[in-house]
């Protein structure tokens, strides 16, 4: 018995599963106490009579107060407050110990005095595991005080029938057994139901307090040994009921010097309501006292009373615990149709809800036009890089208020994801006209939230369905105001557009281009056209821009045509790849056919950037055409790297780190930023054409632009950075960058793009120009 009891506090207590030093270290002195107590309660088991039996107790008592004071000095828990309970339970409990040993000969043979005492032991208990449960798992405290209530009537059945029912009908006096160990069989059932349902929830799983609920088991079990002896007094079960004892106070010791006892209730999430677990318990105890009461007759009116009585206020907590239970899984229902359908960060309908609400209205109409206002924070991914999500979070949160404020009872505002929302209403065409400006007027104004003080502007897409026809496709309705969205924001942040005739002939313009496009590749429609970059010092060509044409429709058109429809899918992954193998396809052969050894430079996308397989397939280019990595200039433009930076800063460095040159294209427009400089690893920094086409004119402006180029130039320099001087279509534009001190210049002056890899081509072409 004892070995076996070993194992299982062995595996109870267990050595975490890290078999780290200091692990074993922590959980000796658990493990050294619990040992201990098995070894007591052992000795206890086996003593000839009870004053034997009660030493091991008496020593075991004092040195688990002992142990758990030092176990809460030692590991200082989150909550020191349910231990320090259970240590005054603990003293209380052994004070009652001494007081029956010093009482024993004048009240044979438990006396009635100390058991009053050791009854105040009890609601500490349960108020520590109170306190552990409100920690974690407050909703669920009335539930589980219902819970505990029942078990307690069903102990109460069973302990009236098989105790004080007999006791009653033998008109023995208050100190029979009896009365005393149904007492504490009724006690023991809440306080263990209590720990149960702690246990179900705040507790699972931490092995200091499984060491409790095995202490409040065993105090559990000795009571009903305790039971068994007051019905049978002429043999009374003295070894087994001390040998309980020793066992309950040691798990108490061991539970405090266990670490695990720093973290009971002690996570930062709220634990589940596992009321199932808790349902079954309640169930076996009140089914129980059902079944005593079925094969225990009643002894006289008495018991009959106390019976119906107990079996009332039974029914009566089954009935507000399952209304409650019904109510319960209502909120949670609802709860959950609240998630399925709102937005969890804003509270705005999501995505569901919409397509929900207006599903009848897509089958068979309502009589009503519909008009949907689709729009986009301008520029937010820029304020969520800058100060954080938790900023970004706010913003968008700040945003719907705004946004709801303003639309209020003129139509329905719903959050589609990100900083996307739309708007429904009935309103006619003036009044949604009306509504897009007031929600522009609305946005003009800054946001004020706990960092940062923040002005966004938003971009509105509508689309209508036609007065003459209300059934209408959601989808299509969306799609047309997301491409008057976007055609809204290619005319300026914080303006509106309708979806009109001429945005549908764009919409079918990009569908068609984007089918043509996906046989683009198939027919061999592309071609490369190639202009060079030279070092301005020596004139010497140090690379080839690859730009690509596309031959469609018996006209060659230019990237501005398509790449842009490109870049909304996938297919520009594909796109990017054929013109870097061709790019470098190209250059080896140049290789071949004379000394020279420029590097190509390709335009990468921000889709590309977004490719966690682009490293790879940059190198498996470079290894295919036997090129150096240095053979390969990467061009990309800042707005490229606001989308994913983080997955771009990665491929990027792992490509610097290959070898590969990268250069930052049209810097000075757009979102240029001086800190990517510094963050991505950038080695040249193209300057835009549009400041090199002012260098030369005759105007006021020329000279801000001069000292714009300037700065660029020094600062570029100042980090280490080679600069390229874009549009350098005129000797007097390769003058000023000379004297400027860019490294390299490219533009008309040096050749235009022509459909092949060669100098002379390049020099040719120029001169025609000229």
């Amino acid at each position: 018995m004892a070995r076996a009891l070993a194992t299982q506090l062995r595996e109870v207590l267990g050595q975490d599963r890290s078999p780290s030093r200091t692990v074993r270290r922590e959980t000796a002195p658990a493990i050294a106490f619990a040992s201990f107590a098995i070894v007591a309660a052992t000795v206890a088991a086996v003593a000839p009579s009870a004053e034997v039996a009660s030493i091991p107790l008496m020593v075991t008592a004092p040195a688990s107060i002992v142990a758990m004071i030092v176990g809460v000095a030692w590991h200082r828990p989150k909550h020191s407050a349910p231990w320090l309970l259970i240590i005054l339970a603990n003293c209380i409990s052994t004070l009652g110990g001494l007081l029956t040993a010093a009482m024993g000969a004048r009240y044979p043979p438990f006396p009635l005095a100390p058991h009053l005492v050791m009854f105040c032991s009890y609601p500490l208990i349960a108020a520590a595991a109170v306190y552990w449960l409100r920690t974690s798992s407050v909703s669920t405290v009335r539930t589980v005080t219902i819970d505990t209530i029942l078990v307690g009537l069903g102990a109460s059945i069973t302990t009236w029938v098989l105790l004080f029912a007999p006791a009653v009908a033998d008109r023995a006096p208050l100190e029979d057994p009896r009365f005393v160990a149904g007492a504490h069989l009724v006690v023991d059932a809440l306080v263990l139901a209590t720990v149960t349902h702690v246990a179900h929830t705040s507790a699972r799983g931490n092995r200091s307090f499984t060491l409790v609920y095995f202490a409040v088991s065993a105090v559990a079990l000795a009571d009903v040994v305790y039971a068994i002896s007051a019905v049978h007094l002429d043999n009374p079960i003295v070894g087994p009921f001390f040998a309980a004892i020793c066992l309950s106070y040691g798990a108490f010791g061991a539970a405090a010097l266990h670490p695990s006892m720093r973290s009971i209730a002690g996570s930062s999430t709220i634990a589940p309501d596992r009321f199932r677990q808790r349902f079954v318990e309640v169930t076996a105890v009140c089914l129980l006292g059902a079944a005593v009461i079925a094969v225990r007759p009643p002894f006289g009116v008495v018991d009959q009373l106390v019976r119906a009585t107990i079996l009332v206020a039974m029914l009566a907590g089954v009935l507000i615990r399952s209304e409650r239970a019904v109510r319960t899984i209502a909120q949670k229902e609802s709860e959950a149709r609240q998630l399925a359908t709102h937005d969890e960060l804003t509270g705005l309908a999501n995505r569901a809800w919409l397509y929900a609400s207006h599903h009848a209205a897509v089958l068979v109409g309502d009589g009503e036009p519909l008009s949907l206002l689709f729009m986009d924070l301008d520029d937010f991914k820029l304020v969520n890089d800058s100060y954080g999500h938790r900023t970004g979070d706010e913003l968008i949160v700040a945003a719907a208020n705004r946004l709801s404020t303003t639309v209020a009872d003129r139509g329905i505002v719903y959050r589609l994801g990100g900083d996307e929302f739309v708007v429904t209403t009935r309103l006619d065409p003036e009044g949604t006209d009306a509504l897009a400006r007031l929600i522009l007027r609305a946005f003009s104004k800054p946001f004020t939230l706990s960092q940062v003080r923040v002005t966004v502007s938003i971009s509105i897409g509508i689309a209508a369905t036609p007065s003459h026809d209300t059934l209408f496709d959601l989808d299509d309705l969306i799609r047309e105001a997301d491409s008057a969205m976007y055609y809204a924001k290619s005319q300026g942040s914080g303006s509106y557009a309708l979806f009109d005739d001429k945005l549908r002939e764009i919409a079918v313009q990009k569908l068609q281009v984007t089918s043509a496009l996906r046989d683009a590749l198939e027919y061999d429609e592309f071609e490369l056209y190639f202009q060079p970059i030279v070092e301005v010092s020596s004139g010497a060509t140090a690379a080839f821009e690859a730009l690509i044409r596309w031959h469609h429709d018996g006209v060659v058109r230019g990237p501005e045509y398509f790449l842009g429809i490109a870049e909304s899918s996938d297919i520009m992954i594909d796109i990017g790849q054929w013109v870097l193998h061709t790019a470098c396809a190209q250059l080896r052969r140049h290789w071949h056919s004379t000394d020279e050894r420029p590097a190509v430079s390709v335009n990468v996308s921000a889709r590309q950037l977004r490719d966690p397989r682009f490293f790879d397939e940059v190198s498996s280019i470079l290894a295919a055409h036997d090129l150096p990595p240095s053979a390969l200039w990467l061009e990309l433009t800042e707005t490229a790297l606001i989308d994913d930076h983080d997955i771009a800063l990665k491929i990027l460095n792992a490509l610097s780190d290959r070898g590969v040159t990268i250069c930052l294209d049209d810097f000075g427009i757009g979102y240029s930023a001086l800190s990517n400089l510094n963050k991505y690893p950038i080695d040249i920094v193209k300057i835009d054409k549009s400041f090199i086409a002012a260098l030369g004119a005759d105007e006021p402006s020329s000279e801000k632009h001069r000292v714009l180029v300037n700065s660029i130039e020094a600062m570029s320099s100042a980090l280490g950075l080679s600069t390229v001087a874009e549009g350098v279509e005129t000797p007097e534009h390769e003058s000023q960058v000379r004297t400027i001190g860019c490294r390299y210049a490219q533009g008309w002056n040096y050749g235009v793009p022509a459909p092949n890899l060669s100098i002379r081509a390049a020099t040719v072409y120029s001169r025609e120009a000229g």
